[in-house]
């Protein structure tokens, strides 16, 4: 089972994507999450059942750029080992 922190986080790294994406800065993504929390703004991300921001949190541009981070790092990650492991030559070219 997940916990809730854990759930949080990774709506956090998929919230700061869809959000940097729209071309954000860091600073305005933590805003703009913090805006989520205190019920002033709509999350792109559906927040996972069970799962509520305090409406206290807030973050900052460090901790979602680490986000950004990491979700690119496991999205590049999860391509090249698809693409490694493919028997077709077609799919083996990913990059």
């Amino acid at each position: 089972m997940v916990s809730e922190a854990d759930q949080r986080a990774r709506w956090i790294e998929a919230e700061t994507v869809a959000l940097k994406r729209m071309g954000l800065s860091f600073d305005m993504i933590a805003d703009q999450v913090a805006r989520v929390a205190r019920g002033e703004a709509q999350a792109i991300v559906t927040l996972p059942a069970g799962v509520a921001l305090p409406r206290d949190f807030v973050t900052s541009r460090q901790t979602c750029h680490k986000a950004f981070a990491q979700r690119s790092s496991a999205n590049r990650r999860s391509r090249s080992t698809n693409c490694a492991s493919s028997t077709t030559p077609a799919l083996r070219k990913c990059s």
